[in-house]
Order: C-alpha cells, then sequence, then structure tokens
C-alpha cells in the first residue's frame, strides 16, 4: 500500500513526471476528502477525467456525512462513499474490509488496468 499524503502530489504519482515513466496503477483508491493544500473534489476530477485513471476504483473515506458532498462525489463517479467512524480501531477494520471487497471479491476487466 502506498500513501500519498499531499493532493498536489496526487497526479505525480498516477500518471509520473515528465520524462519518467507512469507507475502501475493502484488497484484502489481510497480518498480522504480532506486532504491538504488542495480540495479533493479537484482530485476526483483529475482521476475521472483522464484516461489513464478514468476507470479506477475510487473509495471516497471521511468525516462528511453531508448530502452535497455525498451527491458531489457520487456525481464524479466514486464507486463508495464512507464516512469514517470516530473509533480508529473500527476505522482499521472498515478499511480492511473495503480493501477485501474490492481488490479480493470485486471482479473488474483486465483491460481497465
Amino acid at each position: 500500500m502506498d500513501i500519498v499524503k499531499d493532493s498536489k502530489a496526487v497526479p505525480v504519482y498516477l500518471h509520473g513526471n515528465e520524462g519518467s515513466s507512469p507507475r502501475p496503477l493502484p488497484q484502489l483508491v481510497l480518498l480522504d476528502l480532506s486532504l491538504p493544500k488542495v480540495d479533493s473534489i479537484t482530485v476526483l476530477e483529475q482521476i475521472q477525467q483522464h484516461p489513464r485513471t478514468q476507470h479506477l476504483i475510487v473509495v471516497v473515506v471521511t468525516s462528511s456525512a453531508a448530502d452535497q458532498d455525498l451527491l458531489a462525489c457520487y456525481d464524479l463517479g466514486v464507486n463508495s462513499y464512507i464516512v469514517k467512524p470516530l473509533d480508529f480501531q473500527r476505522f482499521v477494520e472498515i478499511s480492511r474490509q473495503v480493501g477485501f471487497y474490492w481488490i479480493m471479491l470485486n471482479n473488474i476487466p483486465d483491460l481497465l488496468f
């Protein structure tokens, strides 16, 4: 698992720098709506608008249960929207379950990656 903490680094992580080859795409992106420096909705738009990443599985994790955030994310094509529990151990367990479902149980066409 790789963690990209700065939202400005997400495009470089997914697409590479000029002159460098892009790395293999992740099987799953967990996107926190509270990323520093750039609005996470902007990051989601960048993921969805690029042909290389538009089919990535994106699960939003957030502390926001606001309908406007939920609708904005689904309008941009997220696969799932999860409100983070306050208890860290519960969050870890939910993260494991999310990973298990999207990586182990869910079937996606090979040609997407």
